[in-house]
């Protein structure tokens, strides 16, 4: 019965989009009814589609495009900001990693700032690394430990098997308004 649901589903979408038609609330509503296939997400304040979904009712389905968003609850989640020198033990030699180790944290306590310090390393991602914001959760565990132990502002390296880190705690842990959302596409 359940394979029969899906399939029944995956032929109105297939129907949907070989008409070129807009899915209507009623069709979107009947879709997650039927879907057995379906993702849980969390969005937090700052990602792009919050305020859209924000807005909705604890239920309601939002069409985004061809993405479905089903609204199962709002909470907070717990989060930390931070940025991470991220030292590929397959690009790096031990020594290499040691050396941009000690290099990297020597030049951010002389008051480099960490972008610049990424830059030498990850040419154009030195902003999104230097700028992580997530739930300790999704964090490598390694990572998290290590962040619960320092403070604000601290810089210092991780070890991941044969991988390294430097990590700057760019804030102590803080709550972030957040919407659960069941997740479909319909293209």
């Amino acid at each position: 019965m359940a394979m029969l649901k899906k399939y029944l589903t995956l032929l109105l979408l297939a129907t949907l989009c070989s008409n070129a038609q807009e899915i209507t609330q009623k069709q979107a509503e009947e879709a997650f009814k039927n879907a057995d296939f379906v993702a849980e997400l969390t969005y937090t304040e700052g990602d792009p589609l919050y305020d859209v979904l924000a807005k909705a009712k604890k239920g309601e389905v939002v069409v985004v495009g061809s993405e479905l968003y089903k609204i199962i609850g709002y909470d907070s989640v717990l989060t930390v900001r931070y940025g991470s020198l991220y030292l590929d033990a397959e690009a790096y030699s031990p020594k290499e990693i040691k050396k941009a180790k000690e290099a990297s944290i020597k030049a951010y306590k002389e008051g480099t700032p960490f972008e610049i310090i990424l830059e030498q390393y990850h040419p154009g991602e030195a902003k999104e690394m230097a700028n992580f914001e997530m739930s300790p959760e999704y964090i490598i565990p390694e990572i998290a430990a290590a962040l619960k132990a320092h403070k604000a502002g601290d810089i210092f390296s991780v070890t991941v098997g044969s991988d390294a880190y430097v990590i700057v705690k760019k804030s102590e842990p803080y709550n972030k308004k957040a919407v659960q959302v069941l997740y479909m596409m319909y293209k």
